[in-house]
């Protein structure tokens, strides 16, 4: 088995414990104008990409927030830090103003009844939903991969620890998308049980309902079975899709099919794909397989111009590769080579949402470092983020 796709085993098993390993991924700006990202020392930057400019809203400190949430109205982000040790847990969240900076409020809550004086700092995500008022925030044991989450009420000023089926976080972080129902009523979660993988839609009140999955998907998603079938199906997976919700589906590439996860009629099922999407990821299979040395990880196209930008990796080493790849002719050329960053690695290759310019987050010498690619495929900027005190040889192995 590659390192690479036991990695991915690890994240889906991770669904069991979980649902959450916090992915270290910068966050766009609505307006593309500038993002956010998180850095080793603990501080929150954003980046201007029309001064190239950086300003500091969180200062250094010891905590290790690993991404940041922004509201539905652009106006405030939202950075959650935790504490953890056996029989107390603390969180807390930074909340900011967007445009000027300035902190508007800091929150937070302990649990248990352990000596707060061994409470260590862990890594922690926070992800907002789609109507604002509610922020869930991931949590880790400095351990390993078990963790908590926790629910902020944004009307209620209140944290709250969840006690249902986790979140849906590494899964949907895998894909890109959100784990929050697009109506915001609830949450995609996951479990994983000896006879395999199971969803449910969990409400505010607490009350899940399983969504039930259909035999040809149950067959296609690569939990249980054989080592040899699991290795087939997860190498299948690359690279990796893009989920999106239509409507009250969520959809995304699973193998040469499309998952179709309808949360209100509680039913999951897999159909063909879309002939572009079908035609694109035949196009990448193709060009990826004259070179049986470099798998391709991600893929991503600038929203103008005929280039795109390939994550691919090297199963044998662990090294990754950006390339630069000309659609008219078929021509590439490599930008940048480090390793992926997280265990398991997340999604390298961030665009905006204009689709002008992608973010790459890469390790390299054992430090993440962000670069920034504009749609002609200059680097306009490269941003060292530092050695995090959580990844692939700080985490339980």
């Amino acid at each position: 088995m590659t390192r690479t796709t036991h990695w991915m085993l690890l994240s889906l098993a991770a669904l069991q414990f979980t649902g959450c390993v916090p992915a270290a991924a910068p966050v766009w700006v609505a307006d593309s104008q500038s993002f956010l990202y998180t850095k080793a020392d603990g501080s929150v930057v954003q980046y201007n990409l029309n001064n190239g400019s950086s300003r500091q809203l969180v200062a250094t400190s010891p905590y290790m927030p690993a991404n940041v949430a922004i509201s539905p109205n652009q106006e405030v982000v939202a950075t959650a830090i935790a504490e953890w040790h056996e029989g107390s847990r603390a969180v807390g969240l930074h909340f900011h103003n967007l445009q000027t900076g300035e902190e508007l409020a800091f929150r937070n809550q302990i649990w248990g009844t352990g000596e707060s004086s061994l409470r260590k700092p862990t890594p922690s995500s926070v992800y907002c939903s789609p109507d604002g008022k509610r922020l869930l925030i991931c949590y880790l044991a400095p351990t390993g991969y078990w963790g908590n989450f926790a629910v902020y009420e944004v009307n209620a000023d209140k944290l709250t620890e969840l006690k249902t089926t986790s979140p849906s976080v590494l899964l949907t972080s895998l894909i890109n998308c959100s784990p929050f129902l697009p109506d915001s009523s609830g949450f995609l979660a996951v479990s994983l049980r000896e006879n395999g993988m199971h969803f449910s839609v969990v409400d505010w009140d607490g009350w899940e309902t399983a969504i039930e999955l259909s035999d040809d998907l149950k067959r296609a998603i690569p939990i249980g079975g054989d080592k040899e079938a699991r290795e087939i199906k997860f190498e299948a997976i690359y690279p990796l899709p893009k989920g999106k919700w239509n409507g009250n589906v969520l959809e995304f590439r699973l193998q040469s099919r499309l998952v179709q996860l309808d949360t209100k009629k509680k039913t999951a099922s897999l159909v063909s794909l879309p002939d572009a999407m079908k035609v694109d990821l035949e196009r990448v299979a193709e060009k990826g397989a004259e070179n049986l040395t470099w798998k391709s990880y991600q893929v991503e196209k600038f929203a103008e111009g005929p280039y795109e930008i390939w994550c691919r990796f090297n199963p044998n080493t662990d090294h990754a590769r950006i390339e630069q790849v000309d659609t008219r002719d078929e021509r590439r050329r490599s930008l940048i080579e480090g390793k992926l960053q997280g265990s398991p690695p997340s999604r390298p290759l961030t665009p905006a949402p204009d689709g002008k310019h992608i973010l790459v987050s890469l390790l390299q010498e054992n430090a993440e470092v962000i670069h920034v690619i504009r749609h002609d495929g200059k680097i306009v900027a490269t941003l060292p983020v530092g050695e995090r005190g959580f990844g692939p040889k700080n985490q339980k192995q």
